[in-house]
């Protein structure tokens, strides 16, 4: 399911109201963005008097982790999805932040490799638009990162 995203000035409001320095809000807003799990997360931390940046750096590496997950495991356990096929979907996010399925076209079980991607939230398929998306910002980022290494 496609949550949304909350609009970023709507949640560096939000953010202000629950104290956040303008520092913690642009840490937040960068790496989160506007996801709503993500943004609840923040406040929470804030009002029990946990730091913000650590919080935000949690998520960042909960998602790195999960998406490792996917170009490291033994393909042997899945169908037919090898680590090679979903970093081969996941090389169009280097420049893109979304792709339609007609790119995908030439990707090897490409229908199923997105398909457990989806259904495991690190990407979003649009079924109107036929657009693929990363789950969140942060997967975003977290795809950007993993591939530059």
């Amino acid at each position: 399911w496609n949550v949304g995203w909350l609009n970023e000035e709507e949640v560096r409001k939000d953010y202000n109201r629950y104290g956040l320095s303008e520092e913690e809000i642009d840490y937040a807003l960068k790496y989160l963005g506007g996801r709503t799990w993500s943004v609840v997360e923040v406040v929470k931390a804030k009002t029990e008097g946990r730091d913000v940046k650590r919080t935000v750096d949690l998520i960042v590496r909960d998602t790195k982790a999960k998406v490792k997950t996917y170009l490291e495991y033994d393909p042997a356990e899945e169908k037919r999805i090898t680590p090679d096929m979903i970093k081969q979907i996941f090389l169009f996010y280097k420049t893109k932040e979304s792709i339609s399925t007609d790119e995908l076209k030439e990707v090897m079980h490409w229908k199923e490799t997105v398909k457990e991607l989806v259904l495991n939230e690190v990407l979003f398929f649009d079924p109107v638009s036929r657009k693929i998306f990363p789950h969140s910002k942060t997967t975003l980022l977290v795809i950007r990162e993993i591939l530059e290494v």
